[in-house]
């Protein structure tokens, strides 16, 4: 994700709702001290490139490719920006082809192992299978059925910080009518031809041409350059950091503490702790959408009438001595104990903070198995990576797994096999729950490690990327072959070291902010 970051600490996200863009680079503003309202207008200032450095020229057969990135608006102070771009794509030509032969009696359904070793764009590329698949399509006026001629493609390996993508197919009979690209279960990719509407299935010899390549480049890129102005520059209005004493509430013998609070023009971050908490109990993240009626929500108030949002505006802040990387996790938008709302008011002497629940995670080791039995048969189109998980019915049987774990007891009942997050995986639920109408409630189960029948750790959890969060609502994990992306029928062991529990509020976390 590409981002910003001015010489004050201030981090701008690409991609922020449209509300919040800002088309500018220079920004100018009057304020009227009587209402504390601030008037800003905006002006674009073009800015002329230094003659170094300078683009690398592309190489024959690349395609410029010009992209407007759009943050939300800069702070007025900002001096200095430095454009952080962790990757780019790009697609590159590739000159490779290869024939496979669909027999004389194709149907839907059919599978030809393969083993093809081709170059495309310098990575070494198998393809190991072609298979004929169905699968529906949402559209707005309704759901259609597609049919593909569908390749696996082994995991590639990275190349002098390269990774391949995806692959653009073609083929000289004209029933083909498009490609399509996506990620296989196995980390590798899956690329398919469709056919046209009313053709025949494809049968005999058939050469497959790999036309382009989709190409990750890993950087990071990092770019630096002064702010232009168009006039005098106002007087630089640096962030303003306080640290409140005994700013403090207790619920469910939980203390949430105000540990900092930072105030810019853009931003108000405020570093929220547990105080004192019993052994071993982690504050994981906040919760919102619960507690008692009207508090469904994280905001900041102030003594003016003022309502500040938690989120959803693009921009953060961080000490620049907190990160060591452009890209560290300290600077994703939301994180733990940092809360990052709209900025306040200047004129505001009080805030309130409001929390409506939090999630903590509480530690309670617990050892676990499920079997896979050898006698599952996965339905057809089951595997396709363009399929629709929501439409796809994997098999289900009946188990019998009692869990109790910080004084929560639950019993699952069923096992299944789901296509989720680009892997076949194994999902418990639902369960008998004697836990769920207590307060406070679990949230999640903390899974340490999975052991496949092979020995071999496997993947846990749902591989929901980037989430943030440590446990997870529902015991899941990985159980196809990474190699071969096969179904692995047996015996998993699962070790887990804690579940996440909810804790009502609401707090209410109050403090002066006459520093500000």
């Amino acid at each position: 994700m590409p981002a910003l970051r001015d010489d004050l600490g201030h981090i701008y996200w690409e991609g922020v709702p449209a509300a919040h863009r800002a088309s500018s680079m220079s920004v100018q503003a009057q304020s009227s001290t009587s209402g504390g309202v601030v008037v800003a207008e905006s002006e674009i200032v073009r800015i002329s490139p230094d003659s170094e450095p300078t683009a690398t020229p592309l190489p024959a057969g690349i395609a410029m490719n010009e992209e407007l990135l759009t943050f939300a608006p800069l702070s007025l102070s900002a001096q200095q920006l430095t454009l952080l771009v962790d990757s780019v794509r790009m697609d590159v030509p590739a000159m490779a082809w290869f024939n496979v032969d669909l027999g004389s009696d194709p149907h839907i359904g059919d599978t030809w192992p393969l083993d093809v070793h081709l170059d495309v764009a310098g990575f070494p590329v198998r393809i190991t299978a072609a298979r004929l698949v169905t699968e529906t399509v949402h559209w707005q006026d309704g759901p259609s059925e597609r049919r593909l001629l569908e390749f696996d493609v082994a995991s590639v390996p990275e190349r002098e910080g390269r990774t391949l993508a995806g692959l653009s197919l073609a083929a000289s009979a004209p029933r083909f009518d498009g490609t399509l690209g996506g990620h296989s279960r196995t980390g590798g990719i899956r690329v398919a031809l469709t056919l046209a509407e009313d053709a025949p299935l494809p049968s005999g010899v058939i050469q497959i041409d790999i036309e382009r390549a989709s190409v990750y480049f890993r950087g990071p890129w990092q770019m630096t350059w002064d702010v232009p102005t168009t006039g005098e520059r106002n007087q630089v209005i640096a962030p303003v950091a306080s640290h409140p004493q005994g700013v403090s509430q207790t619920r469910e013998g939980l203390t949430l503490a105000v540990e900092e609070a930072v105030w810019t023009d853009r931003v108000s971050v405020v570093t929220v702790d547990l105080q004192n908490p019993p052994d071993g109990i982690q504050l994981t993240r906040f919760l919102w959408g619960t507690g008692t009626p009207g508090e469904g929500r994280i905001w900041l108030e102030d003594d003016r009438g003022g309502s500040y949002k938690h989120g959803g505006f693009g921009v953060n802040w961080r000490a620049p001595e907190e990160v060591d990387t452009p890209f560290d996790e300290a600077l994703l938008p939301l994180d733990r104990q940092r809360l990052s709302l709209e900025p306040i008011d200047p004129l505001a002497r009080w805030v309130t903070l409001h929390i409506p629940a939090i999630e903590t995670l509480r530690p309670a080791a617990l050892s676990l198995q499920v079997e896979i039995p050898t006698d599952l048969t996965l339905p057809a189109g089951f595997a396709s990576a363009f399929a629709d998980p929501a439409t796809l019915e994997g098999p289900t049987w009946d188990v019998d797994i009692p869990i109790e774990m910080a004084g929560y007891t639950w019993r699952f009942t069923r096992a299944s096999l789901r296509p989720i997050n680009g892997r076949l995986r194994l999902v418990l639920g639902p369960a008998l729950d004697q836990a769920a109408q207590r307060t406070p409630w679990p949230t999640g189960f903390c899974i340490t490690s999975v052991t496949g029948p092979d020995g071999r750790a496997v993947e846990p959890g749902i591989g929901a990327l980037g989430t943030g969060q440590p446990c997870e609502p529902t015991i899941a994990f990985a159980v196809d072959d990474p190699d071969t992306g096969q179904l692995q029928p047996g015996v998993y062991h699962i070790e887990l070291e804690g579940i996440a529990v909810g804790v009502p509020g609401p707090w209410y976390l109050r403090w002066e902010t006459r520093s500000h």
